[in-house]
């Protein structure tokens, strides 16, 4: 039985992430007064009026009717990316809390059904029926900017066996975790669905904004196959669970692709919603609520109506699920944990010219940990990201030396003389064609040096250095 999961901001926010747009506006996107009168306006209309992420990507569609030009489009555009790269990145679960949470965040992942109503799982375990003696394999396609769920796994390389057996049915995670809007690392994508939500029309013909600004032609155009890669997911899966969405018209193509695949498969549904709001006593207005969360979902299918109705059977809808991934009691220092933003950066940026706007937009933040890798004859390698630690080792020890041992990461050699499609932005160049796979965290490339140290017997001493933020 195939199980995936898709996760929104909702799953960082039980985590204790501060990633909701309210702490982006507030921390990083203030209306300051060496603003440029482009950006001023545009944040003058989001700041008291957006709810959610995809409610702030619908306002930027409507706020191009505005934009008389493909470059105030680029300033604007480019601004807003910037900033928010710089905030969500600066958001991170640290390998301390990640150790405390995972075996509740496996529990909440094996026992999805748990949530359900009495009728509702009466009704699963029928169709569970279906797999019984079959392995379960749990997958994730994440709609976040973060790496929280791979910190959680320690950036798993193949599949993970997971405690817990029940009924001596085995289950496994299944790496990789696809990120269909990218990362703060690599293909960081902010916009809308389609180009009817872009309300400037001469923008809808203009191939270069299109293929900024429209997801789906983005996530094509880049033809890193993100996209395919998790339809191929939607497909294989028999029960899907979407938890920490807002399920919202930006991501339009995803809810209308599951729906299709709803009426022509035999798979399951389940829509994860927090529903603090409504006590647990008022069971007439939770129920309102979940035709409501139904019906939002099923207005961006294609489907008719008859297949909308038909397909009602194969979806439930759990309003206020607490204790699912909820790791409170588990972190320290839930509510002041993550590093606070410093947004009293240089923004001279944003005054100049579309040519300074688009310099890249990914930028590093300070690493958490790094490595110091001291030789016998006390020579010591450390230098500010692990990665580059782990680069200036392995030239040192030999490429050719490293090659032969047949390391993999992700399924990928740690060093290659290939670029993988998938992983090209992680593979850092060595030298004479040889690349270096730096997509792990710090513990594993640790190990992965200890591993060499071992088999050539260097006597390296491979430490992990906690860095000062």
């Amino acid at each position: 039985m195939n199980i995936l999961y898709i996760l929104g901001n909702g799953f960082d926010l039980n985590l204790g992430m501060k990633t909701r747009y309210q702490d982006f506006y507030e921390n990083a996107y203030k209306i300051k007064e060496d603003d440029v009168d482009l950006i001023k306006n545009l944040k003058g209309e989001i700041q008291n009026h957006i709810e959610n992420w995809a409610a702030l990507e619908m306002k930027l569609g409507e706020y191009t009717s505005k934009l008389k030009s493909k470059k105030e489009f680029d300033i604007i555009f480019n601004d807003i990316r910037e900033k928010l790269v710089d905030y969500i990145g600066s958001q991170e679960i640290s390998e301390d809390d990640c150790i405390a949470i995972k075996s509740k965040i496996i529990k909440g992942m094996r026992f999805s059904f748990d949530y359900l109503t009495p009728g509702e799982k009466e009704s699963f375990l029928q169709f569970l029926h279906i797999y019984k003696g079959d392995g379960t394999y749990i997958s994730a396609i994440s709609f976040n900017y973060t790496d929280s769920l791979e910190r959680i796994f320690d950036f798993p390389q193949k599949k993970i066996k997971l405690p817990d057996d029940v009924g001596n049915i085995p289950t496994y995670f299944n790496p990789p975790i696809e990120h269909i809007h990218g990362n703060t690392k690599e293909r960081f994508i902010l916009g809308v669905d389609n180009i009817k939500q872009i309300k400037n029309d001469a923008f809808k013909n203009d191939e270069d904004i299109v293929n900024s600004f429209v997801k789906p032609k983005l996530n094509a155009e880049s033809h890193e196959l993100v996209d395919e890669h998790c339809r191929n997911l939607i497909n294989d899966a028999n029960i899907i669970c979407i938890f920490g969405m807002s399920i919202g018209s930006t991501d339009a193509t995803w809810w209308n692709y599951i729906g299709q695949k709803l009426a022509t498969n035999n798979k399951r549904l389940i829509i994860y919603s927090n529903g603090n709001e409504i006590p647990i006593l008022f069971n007439d207005r939770i129920q309102r609520k979940k035709r409501e969360i139904m019906d939002k979902f099923l207005s961006f299918s294609t489907l008719d109506e008859l297949s909308k109705n038909r397909i009602k059977q194969y979806i439930s809808i759990v309003y206020n699920s607490p204790d699912m991934f909820n790791v409170d009691g588990l972190i320290h220092n839930k509510d002041t944990k993550y590093p606070q933003y410093n947004s009293s950066k240089d923004t001279n940026e944003s005054k100049g010219a579309v040519t300074n706007q688009s310099k890249e937009i990914t930028k590093h933040k300070a690493p958490k940990s790094k490595l110091k890798v001291t030789f016998p004859d006390g020579r010591v390698i450390e230098k500010h990201y692990a990665f580059e630690t782990l680069k200036e080792v392995v030239q040192v020890v030999g490429i050719d030396r490293i090659s032969e041992l047949n390391i993999t990461v992700c399924g990928i050699p740690l060093v290659s003389n290939n670029i993988d499609i998938k992983y090209a932005s992680s593979q850092k160049i060595l030298s004479n064609g040889w690349y270096l796979m730096t997509v792990t965290s710090t513990k594993s490339k640790k190990q992965q040096l200890d591993k060499i140290s071992d088999i050539y017997n260097l006597g390296l001493k491979v430490e992990i250095v906690k860095t000062i933020m």
